[in-house]
């Protein structure tokens, strides 16, 4: 098309030109709206005689000869007065040259001295010199002296003369072509943007989508002509702006324009949208044959082995698919950049936003689909899960690698963005309240898409209906790691193996496993998983608060006052009808306060999964960035002690002098710390149990007692196994947690209250225990070691391994040769006794 359509070309024939185009615009107008006329039986037969395909290859085949003509136009409209003036010149000095051989002063073969003639050329090249292409009466002065230059030209003596007759017939195609250019008008621009105007297609177009995918994926090269039929359609602002313009309100013009330039945009991107699709799929069926057959290369390859390697055909079809994939961002990345209305429309762009957006509905998907979990299931069943969701987005991922550099992307950059923008938007949407999940229900019913990520160069995020409870795959996540954990099922958390194994000591949870989970979707991955078991945390304590609340306003308060009372009593005499009455008292309240069991136990549940998780981020930083890991832990080192020395002693100054600078200090304070504590948990240098996860709104009383009370009462269903350092179950009860997590639930609890109430739960239990050693020391034939008061030293060297406290915290209540004679799983270290 662009072989014909030359400035002359056009020149010659613009209003056939001209006419051509509004013929072929009245036929696609009115095929395109007569398809869809009211009448059933003519819209039958219209849609009988006319293909939608072929109406549609019409469209883009106009489109592009009208933009390529308007193009030419626009050519010509600027190089106007150039053209002119040097079809002028030319002309001039053609008839001065004819002036001068008839004078006799220039010789173009035989001289023939006419001064009538000399006097006539001489006076068309000044007639010819002060024509203007910008007045109005030079296409009829140009045509009178083309006239006459016709006339002379037919005189023997101008036709005798070869050189002369081609003068003449030249400076005549000059004045012609002159005339042309001086009656070019800005005016055939607007009738030509009437002649193309397509907004009346606007609402039709979607009949078409499928017929546009399909010629792109056909042929790769008529995305092309899809930019010509992108411009045309641009003609949809013409109707809305037009008395807009006219009563000249610029800013209501621009928000209108904004508008449907977005709309514009938007269809653009879905006709689009099939390219980077249609790579996807391609990336699918390279992922088939990568991930069964490809191996990687090893440093050092046998020549034996070499064969296996090879894999000729299998490589072939990679790089046929390979191929594909370049020629489908060929045909995108060739197309130039090109205005919507009012907004620019970079090709390379709409590819890298379509990959991104096509990535992001892959991997959730993934990810949704898969992360889905069976009460019954087993540790092989998860492990088996884990492994093929990290095949599916290791091949994926791998595959965006290997033909990254054909479509012109950094595909890792990309993953990684995607990858921690999906995640980070599950985190939100999986740590909502109760009340805001509600409304959230009502939102999906009507839109299947996140609102977040919306902004400019921002995927949506794709939103799903909630399985098993759970409005994301964390949460499913997080549940399923509970559920193979499940202590009701004889599962055990083992402190010195760092793990969650089962009666016959087979491995169940841990590090190893926290290690796939990075593998699958990386550390933002494990990082989102923190979140949500922190979320799921500070849940659990507000439900602690409430229970607790509850029970208390029961007829059992006074008992609890009873037995503080008692416990509080450390000067009376340790004898066994206080240890009847406390036992009595601790019987009561045991059952009365036993809900509060399962939440402690969940709360000590998540805080473990939070202790392996942040280990192992802690490893992953000081391997993959040793330098910057050593950064923050002094940092962080440095800075925790200096804000709490500014706190104890603020700088003395006058009462409102610097209040608003204190204020702005204090400010930034905060920033810093929140950011500090953004990098510690990421790079695990956290330690959960020092976290404060919520204030609960309710006071809780007498809650170290009670706390204190349920631990004693759980030691009557459990024994301690020397062999695992753990408790297990007396009788197979389906009601009795893990006492290591128990202990981290009140371990978690206490550290959210005032210090004073973990003395006193430290001080309650010593108190029993010291009880419970007396009595068994005045027994006629004493044991070794008291069961209940073993155990609860036991439970209490729990705790200064959890707090990573000193075992002299439990020597101010009790005597610490004591505490150091019984049987622990590790010997602790040698105190100096006073």
């Amino acid at each position: 098309m662009e072989s014909y359509l030359q400035k002359d070309y056009v020149l010659e024939n613009s209003q056939e030109l001209f006419n051509l185009i509004r013929s072929t615009n009245v036929t696609i107008r009115w095929l395109m709206l007569h398809r869809n006329s009211k009448n059933p039986k003519f819209r039958e037969i219209v849609c009988f005689g006319v293909n939608p395909k072929q109406l549609f290859d019409l469209v883009l085949q106009t489109s592009e000869f009208e933009n390529q003509f308007q193009v030419v136009q626009k050519e010509l409209l600027n190089s106007k007065q150039k053209m002119f003036e040097d079809e002028k010149l030319k002309s001039v000095d053609y008839m001065k040259e004819c002036s001068e051989y008839f004078a006799g002063k220039k010789s173009l073969g035989k001289v023939v001295v006419n001064e009538q003639y000399s006097t006539y050329f001489n006076d068309m090249s000044a007639r010819i010199d002060k024509l203007s292409w910008k007045s109005s009466k030079t296409p009829p002065t140009i045509q009178a002296l083309t006239q006459s230059l016709d006339q002379i030209s037919a005189y023997p003596l101008i036709s005798s003369q070869p050189q002369i007759k081609f003068y003449a017939q030249d400076t005549g195609t000059c004045l012609r072509t002159m005339a042309k250019i001086a009656s070019l008008k800005k005016d055939s621009l607007n009738n030509h943007s009437l002649i193309i105007d397509f907004s009346y297609a606007w609402n039709l177009l979607d009949e078409y989508l499928d017929i546009m995918h399909e010629n792109i994926r056909q042929n790769t090269k008529a995305i092309l002509l899809f930019r010509s039929c992108f411009i045309k359609l641009a003609s949809i602002l013409n109707q809305p702006l037009r008395r807009i313009i006219e009563a000249n309100d610029d800013e209501i013009m621009t928000n209108v324009s904004q508008f449907y330039s977005a709309q514009l945009v938007s269809f653009v991107g879905r006709v689009l949208a099939v390219i980077p699709t249609s790579i996807y799929g391609i990336l699918d069926q390279m992922t088939k044959i990568m991930s069964p057959n490809l191996k990687a290369e090893e440093a050092k390859i046998t020549k034996e082995d070499l064969l296996g390697y090879a894999l000729f055909e299998e490589r072939f079809q990679l790089a046929k698919h390979a191929h594909r994939v370049s020629l489908f961002a060929e045909g995108m990345l060739s197309m130039d950049k090109c205005l919507m209305g009012v907004i620019e429309v970079d090709p390379k762009e709409f590819l890298v936003n379509g990959i991104k957006n096509e990535m992001v509905k892959i991997v959730s998907s993934i990810l949704h689909n898969n992360f889905i979990f069976k009460k019954e299931m087993t540790i092989d069943n998860f492990d088996l899960i884990i492994k093929q969701i990290s095949n599916r987005l290791d091949n994926l991922r791998s595959a965006m690698e290997y033909v990254q550099d054909l479509i012109g992307i950094d595909a890792l950059s990309i993953w990684l963005e995607q990858m921690s923008r999906i995640i980070m938007v599950n985190v939100n949407r999986e740590t909502i309240t109760k009340g805001d999940r509600g409304k959230l229900q009502k939102e999906l019913q009507k839109k299947g898409l996140e609102k977040e990520g919306k902004e400019k160069n921002l995927i949506e995020i794709p939103v799903y209906e909630p399985i098993d409870n759970c409005l994301t795959f964390l949460g499913r996540l997080v549940a399923g790691l509970f559920n193979i954990t499940n202590p009701m099922k004889n599962i055990f958390y083992i402190p010195t193996c760092n793990g969650w194994y089962d009666q016959n000591g087979i491995f169940i949870f841990g590090p190893k496993i926290i290690s796939s989970l990075i593998k699958t979707f990386g550390v933002v991955g494990v990082s989102g998983l923190d979140k949500v078991l922190s979320f799921n945390i500070s849940k659990e304590i507000t439900n602690f608060a409430k229970t607790y609340k509850s029970l208390m306003d029961s007829p059992q308060k006074g008992c609890v006052e009873a037995i503080r009372r008692e416990f509080k009593g450390f000067t009376k005499e340790l004898d066994e009808p206080l240890k009847t009455t406390l036992d009595k008292n601790i019987n009561e309240l045991g059952p009365t306060f036993k809900a509060l069991i399962p939440i402690l136990e969940r709360i000590g549940h998540y805080q473990l999964f939070r202790k392996i998780i942040q280990q192992q981020l802690m490893q992953m930083a000081r391997v993959d960035s040793k330098g910057f890991y050593q950064i923050v832990a002094n940092v962080n080192k440095c800075a925790i002690p200096l804000f709490s020395e500014i706190r104890k002693n603020p700088a003395e100054k006058s009462k409102d002098e610097d209040i608003a600078q204190i204020k702005a200090v204090r400010g930034k304070e905060l920033e810093f710390l929140k950011y500090m504590s953004s990098l510690t948990d990421a790079m695990g240098l956290a330690n959960p149990f020092n976290k404060i996860y919520i204030y609960p709104k309710f006071e809780m009383y007498s809650v170290a007692p009670v706390l204190a009370v349920l631990m004693i009462d759980y030691l009557k269903y459990v024994t301690y196994n020397q062999k695992q350092a753990i408790f297990i179950r007396k009788k197979i009860q389906a009601d009795i947690p893990d006492s290591y997590c128990l202990m981290s639930g009140v371990v978690t609890l206490l550290k959210h209250m005032n210090i004073n109430f973990t003395y006193e739960f430290i001080a309650t239990l010593c108190f029993y225990s010291k009880l419970a050693a007396k009595l068994e020391i005045t027994r006629k034939k004493p044991r070794k070691f008291d069961p209940q008061a073993s155990n609860i030293y036991i439970l209490l060297n729990d705790y200064c391994k959890i707090t990573s406290q000193s075992r002299d915290v439990i020597g101010k209540f009790s005597s610490a040769f004591v505490f150091d004679s019984f049987p622990y799983e590790v010997q602790p270290n040698h105190h100096t006794y006073p």
